[in-house]
């Protein structure tokens, strides 16, 4: 599948926008000219580098659907708060989520059984495949799902997952398909 570029422009001319950034402000931020960042509001994809356009796309908050194969393989839910997915405290006592492959029989899943979000195969932050799951992605170490603000110094992270896993069992076991009903993360 290769990138809609006029859809992506839109995308982030309308991101930007929204954010009440001008195009100068934004292109400074990222390191690359406004008149640059002009060419790619308007669809020009040619000039602008592959590690600009991720940086762009991040800093605007615009998911970026680079050309990659349709993988068959397992799919990841990243977002914080799916029960599909596990929670632990790492060695630093933060909690952190981890991903847990979905696999479909026949075609492969595009929606999350346990929120609606949409699944991925690659990591979010660089797009690197994700053969299998961690917590945080091997080719550029950052972590796979965002532990929202408000759990991120949780005062008793062990007590905080226990609760999380018992609910995240009884979720899994009362759905009538055996997922999870749908969640809203923090």
């Amino acid at each position: 599948m290769a990138i809609d570029t006029p859809a992506l422009a839109a995308r982030l001319r309308e991101a930007r926008k929204a954010q009440k950034r001008t195009q100068a402000f934004v292109a400074q931020s990222i390191g690359v000219t406004q008149g640059l960042l002009s060419r790619v509001e308007d669809g020009d994809f040619q000039a602008i580098s592959q590690d600009n356009l991720k940086k762009l796309c991040s800093f605007l908050g615009v998911s970026l659907d680079l050309p990659t194969k349709e993988m068959a393989g397992p799919k990841y839910c990243f977002t914080s708060g799916c029960y599909q997915n596990n929670i632990f405290v790492d060695p630093q006592d933060k909690l952190r989520f981890m991903p847990i492959a979905i696999r479909a029989q026949g075609a492969s899943p595009k929606f999350c059984p346990g929120c609606g979000q949409g699944l991925h195969a690659a990591c979010p932050h660089c797009q690197s495949p994700l053969p299998q799951a961690g917590a945080f992605c091997m080719g550029c170490g950052q972590a796979l799902i965002k532990v929202p603000e408000s759990l991120a110094n949780h005062p008793e992270p062990q007590e905080y997952v226990a609760m999380y896993q018992l609910q995240r069992q009884a979720m899994l076991t009362d759905s009538p398909f055996n997922a999870p009903l749908p969640v809203t993360p923090e």
